[in-house]
This record gives structure tokens, C-alpha cells and sequence, in this order.
């Protein structure tokens, strides 16, 4: 587990700060650079644990740029849904639905001290490195690991510039068409339809080719 010192000598568990410390230690992690083929072997490692959990996970980021060096790890992932118990005369109150995967994270917080935990977004440790996991869905699962794997300007300037061309927006929901949804905010947007145009993906080469764009190795997706 990663540990903080902080300044009274006492050490403590990532789990255990607060207020400062806990700031601090934000602030300090994702900072080391690290050798992308260290980083990748700890990347495996996590693929090798959590693909059973998952319908699909794949490495982003600047590993699978293929950066020299890089700061963090960075998983897109669609985890199984378990459903538990029997429906009863009342409906399915007697039905749970769990995610197995979030549960072997939270039963093994010691291997994987939390820094954020949602339902959409996981920041965690691994062997000290910074782990970031995007959860998403069947359907939004490729454009997720398009913009996952960046670089940052790439997936701003370039992808999303080409969804909202088209008469795309993000929504908590993936790309919906803008005419299906109400903007609640600067960006934000929110379905109003009740049958919205749901785009459809194979793969991340058929998501380049629905935006028009195209499909660069992740290695050479910057922005000059």
C-alpha cells in the first residue's frame, strides 16, 4: 500500500488522511514519471485481474500512446452486471444487481487504496503507481477509449470537434443526437427524447469512421 509521512513522523495509509495531508498527497501523485514498459507490466497486471470481471477492458492513456515515460495508468472498462435473489409476487424486489468488479475492488482496498470511487470514475493505487478507471458502457465503449487514450488535445480538437459537427453531445448516457436532448449547463447536456438516436459502434476504427475521420494508431494522435 502507499504510504504518506506526514510531517509529525507518523506514517499513515492513503485511506487514513485527511483534510492537508490528504490534499497534499492529491497533489503529489501522478507526478513520478515512470518507464512505459514498468508501466505497462503493472497495467497487464491489472488487465490480468480484472478481465474476468469485465465484458471488456482495454489499457489507454499514454501507455497505449506509447509515451517514454509516463505518469499514470489508465483503463477503459464494460464490467459484468451480476443480478442476485428471485423475483417476487410483488416484482423484483427480491432482486439485487451487484458489480462484481466494484465489489473485489472495495474487498480489496488494501491492494487498491481508493482516492476516488464512483460509479463512472475509479482513482486508485497500484503498487504506487495512479490508476484511473472509466467505466462506461456496451454501447459507449469505444468512443470512451478513444478519448481515454488521448492525447488531450487530440481527443478535444479533433474527435469531439467532429461529433459536434455531425450534431452529436455528450450525454451521461454516450453521444445522443443535440435535437434529441436540452442543455443544462455550459457542455452539459441531457436527453428529453424518449426514442434518441443511439449511435452504434464495432470497433474504435468504426467509431473514426462514423466521425469522418481518419483511424490514426494511437501513437500518432496529437495535435501539432
Amino acid at each position: 500500500m502507499q504510504n504518506h509521512i506526514p510531517e509529525n513522523g507518523t506514517i499513515k495509509s492513503v485511506n487514513e488522511l485527511n483534510g492537508q495531508e490528504l490534499h497534499d498527497f492529491k497533489m503529489a501523485v501522478g507526478k513520478t514519471q515512470y518507464d512505459l514498459n514498468f508501466a505497462r507490466e503493472k497495467a497487464e497486471m491489472l488487465l490480468e485481474l480484472f478481465s474476468p470481471l469485465c465484458q471488456k477492458i482495454e489499457i489507454a492513456g499514454s501507455i497505449r500512446r506509447q509515451k517514454t515515460t509516463v505518469s499514470d495508468i489508465e483503463l477503459v472498462c464494460v464490467p459484468y452486471i451480476a443480478k442476485t435473489g428471485i423475483p417476487t409476487l410483488f416484482g423484483n424486489n427480491g432482486v439485487q444487481i451487484t458489480t462484481p468488479l466494484f465489489q473485489f475492488l472495495e474487498s480489496s482496498a488494501q491492494f487498491f487504496p481508493f482516492i476516488k470511487n464512483g460509479d463512472k470514475y475509479k482513482q486508485f493505487l497500484f503498487q504506487g503507481i495512479k490508476v484511473d478507471l472509466f467505466i462506461t458502457t456496451k454501447e459507449d465503449y469505444y468512443r470512451q477509449l478513444a478519448i481515454r487514450t488521448g492525447s488531450a488535445d487530440y481527443s478535444h480538437k479533433v474527435i469531439a470537434t467532429a461529433w459536434v459537427k455531425l450534431g452529436w453531445v455528450g450525454t451521461a448516457q454516450g453521444l445522443r443526437k443535440r435535437a434529441d436532448c436540452i442543455c443544462t449547463g455550459k457542455n452539459q447536456w441531457e436527453v428529453k427524447s424518449k426514442n434518441p438516436t443511439i449511435p452504434q459502434w464495432e470497433s474504435e476504427q468504426d467509431f473514426f469512421q462514423s466521425l469522418g475521420l481518419s483511424y490514426l494508431h494511437p501513437s500518432q494522435r496529437i495535435v501539432e
